[in-house]
């Protein structure tokens, strides 16, 4: 793994809490020991892309509760404390995907000041902060990345464009924003692509009073709606035969399961050839279900959201999901499982640090899961692989048998 090297050491207590000597040296360790990004997968014949969901460091949430007594984690304990447990995996990742819901501007005064939620991050920070920590692209079709309007989004595309960071299912034109995101991977000498279409569901207000979606001439997120989307599809399908098409849409009401217009969207692009949906945007997690051969995980709930949520007072369940999909070369073929590794969310408990379940808390979860859809056998696995045993879900993925290409010399 490549390690990186910290520039201007200075900057360092400003980042990640105290200024004290200690603490300097405190995090110019952590910078040289752990800080690093992803390398090659040891295995060749194996590679594994990450997907996580809503996520935000949520600098804009910890203003406002400093304000109000309560202690703002970032500047307390620092950001690396809200991710730490999360770095084993992310590091084990080869690719890693993300729904970034916030907008990166120094912008504090919004055009919608009666929109709840308003969220920003620290640009000096958090871009630089999700190169490091092995972010390689980010979905920011969702219903936070305009809060800022046009201008938030400009500068937020500005900051990751910077750090060489990918984004999808936004842009400064509903070309921009439509376009997918297409990556080729060479396993074992063979190529994999990917196609992965990020998109925010259609509501009403978002697109009259908040202008949130894409037009001709008009910044945006990516509308989904089922005739836009299944044009998607039929375009990659067109430009890109061999892709595997995930759908990563960001829908759903908070800290619920799954509705009935989520069933139907998911089933017709399926039905135009989707081959994966990987969903987010309840903060929670949602229903695993399987249509035609194909999974659905409705909903993976929060990756790293910093806020103090609404688990307990709206009696859901506290967990998230974070998806790997590995992929492993046989003869001529990839053979694709999604592994599903449950996280405890709820920051009220964790104090701001998701961590993997145990065996009784993921018995508990997959108890969850298990009543939503008791239609499917879903087991837990356990993963030895890491720095600790971490509890998973594996789904096969069927990939319509299309064979792996050898990658020319």
């Amino acid at each position: 793994m490549q390690v990186f090297e910290i520039q201007d050491i200075k900057t360092i207590p400003k980042v990640f809490g105290s200024r004290s000597k200690n603490s300097l040296y405190k995090w110019t360790l952590f910078f040289s020991l752990t800080l690093v990004v992803p390398s090659a997968y040891a295995d060749k014949r194996r590679f594994e892309i990450l997907f996580g969901g809503d996520t935000a460091f949520a600098k804009s949430y910890h203003d406002h509760y400093i304000k109000s007594g309560r202690t703002h984690i970032l500047a307390e304990k620092g950001y690396q404390h809200t991710i730490k447990n999360l770095i084993p995996i992310i590091d084990r990742a080869d690719y890693v995907v993300l729904n970034l819901e916030t907008a990166i501007t120094d912008l504090r005064k919004s055009e919608f000041p009666d929109k709840s939620y308003l969220h920003y991050e620290d640009p000096a920070v958090v871009p630089y902060l999700l190169k490091r920590y092995g972010v390689d692209a980010v979905s920011l079709a969702n219903n936070h990345t305009l809060d800022f309007a046009e201008e938030g989004l400009m500068h937020t595309l500005q900051y990751l464009k910077k750090q060489d960071i990918a984004v999808f299912g936004a842009g400064l034109t509903a070309e921009q924003a439509e376009a997918p995101h297409i990556k080729s991977f060479t396993i074992d000498g063979k190529i994999f692509q990917m196609a992965v279409i990020g998109s925010f569901e259609y509501r009403k207000n978002y697109d009259e009073q908040y202008r949130f979606y894409a037009g001709d001439n008009k910044p945006g997120s990516n509308m989904l709606t089922i005739p836009k989307t299944r044009q998607q599809i039929a375009r990659i399908k067109e430009k890109y035969p061999d892709a595997f098409i995930i759908i990563y849409p960001h829908w759903g009401n908070n800290y619920v399961w799954k509705n009935d217009e989520q069933t139907e969207i998911s089933h017709a692009l399926i039905d135009a050839g989707a081959d994966l949906i990987l969903g987010h945007g309840a903060h929670k997690i949602q229903e695993i279900k399987q249509y035609k051969g194909k999974w659905i995980v409705y909903s993976l709930g929060n990756f790293l959201f910093n806020t103090l949520g609404g688990f307990k007072r709206l009696n859901a369940e506290p967990y998230g999901m974070v998806a790997m999909l590995q992929l492993t070369t046989e003869n001529h073929s990839f053979a694709i499982n999604l592994n599903l590794y449950p996280i405890f969310s709820d920051n009220r408990i964790t104090n701001f640090q998701p961590y993997f379940l145990s065996k009784d808390e993921a018995k508990t979860f997959l108890k969850a899961m298990q009543e939503k859809s008791p239609e499917l056998e879903l087991g837990l696995r356990q993963d030895k692989t890491m720095a600790s045993r971490k509890y998973y879900i594996q789904l096969p993925v069927s990939f319509a048998a299309r064979e792996t290409v050898a990658a020319s010399d």
